[in-house]
């Protein structure tokens, strides 16, 4: 099995997604590296909720690069 992402959405170009979107995630800098992670989006505090069972953390706005939403992801 195999997932692929391909076409992410990149803030610059289209913004954030919809309240309430789940999705797939990028985030950080060039200075402190990228990571990815999946969560949902909360449009009033501008930011992701991430909760994979490990006490769980928010992804601000200002930190993505870019999201594809959840539903759009297909495994190969």
């Amino acid at each position: 099995m195999e997932l692929v992402i391909k076409d992410w959405k990149k803030v610059k170009d289209v913004g954030m997604p919809k309240d309430g979107d789940f999705c797939f995630v990028i985030f950080g800098s060039e200075k402190d590296g990228y990571a990815w992670n999946v969560g949902g989006y909360h449009e009033e505090k501008e930011l992701f909720y991430v909760n994979l069972g490990l006490g769980g953390m928010v992804i601000q706005k200002e930190k993505v690069i870019a999201w594809k939403l959840w539903d759009e992801v297909k495994l190969l």
